[in-house]
């Protein structure tokens, strides 16, 4: 333990995990608290879980199929333009 404690590496690691985890719960709770302004709230909270569970669900499958990809970055902007999708129903 004491080794990994000194591990500089792994410690900014850790820290820049735990503000990442953090901000992420910030941008959902602020998500959830304009939906509450939203005319169709329940469409809207609907729409949100789904695009934040969908991708956790299918990340197996996906993982897999994007490994066995050529070009990563085209998997990763699909995946990105998916959920941009999801939320631009919540604008209308």
């Amino acid at each position: 333990m004491k080794k990994i404690m000194q591990n500089r590496l792994f410690i900014l690691s850790f820290v820049a995990d735990m503000v990442s985890n953090f901000g992420d719960v910030l941008y959902y709770l602020a998500l959830m608290n304009y939906v509450l302004i939203l005319p169709d709230t329940k469409l809207a909270l609907s729409m949100i879980t789904l695009s934040e569970t969908l991708p956790i669900l299918v990340g197996l499958f996906i993982g897999m199929w994007a490994d066995k990809t050529r070009n990563k970055l085209d998997t990763i902007v699909g995946t990105l333009v998916i959920r941009i999708l999801f939320y631009s129903r919540l604008v209308r």
